[in-house]
């Protein structure tokens, strides 16, 4: 195996060559663990790479892997790397998502990314078949893959600068976008963030994550991959209904790291139900990412699992997004959150923090760390471009030598999100004491009536409502002709038994009460009715065209984004 310099692949070689025997994952599907090798790892990936070339595929063609929670994953992605194509997990289908919106955004993907391999396992692949008959042809089942030793020289030379693989964003505002990632890139950024949280080969990350997403890509797999580290991969769907197995994991195998969207610390306080002798004490860091991360969330959790051993200091925050490959800013190890409190007048104004006044309301603010060595952050007013104060509120820009290479297929995205070495990352924020603090997204911005209004900030404060269904709600604005302005608008899921006319009275004065925010509309809808992405966030602007349609909006310039 030739290779000009270092890449992922060249890592794992290196591992594979000082100790074969050593594990790289557990992984666990109806709670039978499987023991995977990093000398397992790489000859089951090899078997993929023979496959690969057996069938004429040359590098840089695009991989599609799909299927259900499985150790494939694994070989088919690094097969193909092995080879010098380019892999990228997606989404496969499930009952919870619009199989008509599904179908025809993945059949759009296709037609953007031209794949030149599908591997799926076979019930994806015959539902592949059926929706998106055009590329049949493509398709390998995974039981299809003969285990082939061949030898290393055979493999395509790689170069550092090469595309390693795409990462598709969850799609929650759009059609996903495939982020193009280097080599070089990802090896940097992994080495970088593994010095900050010292994770070393001796460590063990315990994970539910599916691997189509950013955070369980490169937390759970990349990273751990490169450094040489072992993972415990459970079935995302069965942690969803049996939250425990996490924790029972983390015990049982003595994990240290485990990487959580900020709702999953909710669904851990509230669902699990673990056994009495839960001893979490293994646990170096869980670490809240992907989503606003909110201190009540972790007080929540501490209050729960306190008792279970839960190491002080070892709830923390990351900032993260594809386009850097991963981590942007971290808490320090060995540290607690920073906690900033601000005046909510202020802040819904002019975006400014100022210290809460005695007896008005307040905003809090959990802080996601300071920024990796090497990663530039800049806070610049949306409007003109400039950098603005500490502690003021812009939109988030970020240079780093890890950047991605740009948006494949899509050159004029690329081209407006990044330019000169920096990436706009439409996420709002500010810096405060060398932290940086997230506080929503550009188009999370509600504006109504002059005023600057976030949609998560609504949703949290409706999303404590008995009746509610905790976590199923959204907000969007409508333009308004008769008032010149947009109109904030509600959309949550909610019991059958609930009193609507009593719950929308109180959530309409909460909100007002709270934020200064009059909802113009409230819908309720049944479980069910609101759309998701793939990695499982409220989709905002499908939520907002099916709400549109549904009271018959005309598809006109500003309705629908």
């Amino acid at each position: 195996m030739e290779s000009d310099n270092d890449t992922i692949v060249d890592r794992l070689h290196i591992t594979v060559l000082a100790s074969p025997d050593k594990l790289f994952c557990i992984h666990i599907l109806d709670e039978d663990p499987e023991y995977i090798s990093y000398g397992q790892l790489w000859k089951h990936s090899l078997s993929y790479a023979h496959a690969y070339l057996s069938a004429g595929k040359r590098p840089g063609d695009i991989v599609l892997i799909i299927t259900q929670h499985s150790p494939h994953l694994y070989y088919a992605f690094v097969g193909a790397m092995m080879a010098g194509l380019i892999p990228s997990i997606m989404p496969y289908a499930t009952p919870k998502q619009d199989p008509v919106l599904y179908w025809a955004s993945h059949r759009t993907l296709f037609e953007r990314i031209q794949p030149r391999c599908i591997v799926a396992s076979p019930s994806v692949a015959s539902d592949l078949r059926h929706h998106l008959p055009d590329w049949s042809d493509l398709i390998t089942e995974v039981g299809a893959i003969q285990r082939a030793s061949i030898l290393e020289k055979e493999l395509t030379s790689r170069r550092a600068e090469d595309t390693a693989f795409l990462q598709h964003s969850s799609g929650t505002t759009a059609l996903k976008k495939g982020v193009m990632l280097t080599h070089a890139a990802v090896l940097r950024q992994v080495d970088t963030y593994a010095k900050v949280l010292e994770f070393t080969g001796d460590h063990r990350v315990a994970s539910w994550l599916p691997l189509y997403h950013d955070m369980g890509l490169i937390a759970a797999f990349m990273m751990p991959l490169i450094v040489g580290a072992s993972v415990v991969m459970l079935d995302p769907f069965q942690w969803v209904a049996r939250p425990e197995i996490l924790l029972e994991a983390i015990q049982r195998y003595h994990a240290h790291y485990c990487w959580l969207p900020n709702f999953a610390f909710n669904h851990l306080a509230r669902a699990a139900r673990p056994p009495q002798d839960l001893d979490l004490s293994s646990i170096v860091a869980l670490i809240n990412c992907s989503e606003p991360c909110r201190a009540d969330s972790f007080r929540l959790f501490e209050d729960r699992f306190r008792s279970h051993g839960l190491p002080p200091n070892s709830l923390q925050v990351c900032y993260a997004m594809a386009e850097t490959v991963f981590a942007v800013s971290q808490t320090p190890r060995g540290s607690s959150p920073r906690i900033t409190l601000a005046d909510a007048e202020s802040f819904h104004m002019d975006g400014r923090v100022q210290s809460p006044r005695a007896g008005m309301p307040q905003l809090e603010f959990l802080s996601c760390g300071a920024p990796l060595a090497e990663m530039d952050v800049h806070i610049r007013d949306p409007e003109t471009e400039e950098t603005v104060a500490a502690g003021q509120q812009g939109q988030v820009h970020l240079r780093a030598p890890w950047l991605f290479s740009g948006y494949f297929g899509l050159p004029e995205l690329t081209n407006a999100k990044l330019a000169n070495g920096w990436y706009a990352t439409g996420d709002l924020g500010f810096m405060h004491e060398g932290h940086l603090y997230i506080t929503g997204r550009t188009d999370d911005l509600l504006i109504v009536y002059g005023r600057n209004f976030y949609a998560h900030h609504a949703e949290e404060i409706v999303n404590q409502f008995p009746g509610v269904i905790p976590g199923r709600c959204v907000t969007v604005t409508i333009d308004s002709a008769a008032s010149g302005t947009r109109e904030a608008v509600l959309i949550a899921e909610v019991t059958p038994d609930v009193d609507q006319g009593g719950l929308r009275r109180q959530v309409k004065e909460r909100v007002l009460l709270l934020l200064g925010l009059n909802l113009h509309r409230l819908k309720f809808v049944p479980a069910g009715w609101l759309i998701k992405t793939t990695s499982g966030k409220i989709a905002r602007t499908a939520n907002k065209a099916k709400y549109l349609q549904e009271i018959g909006f005309r598809n006109e310039p500003g309705n629908i984004p």
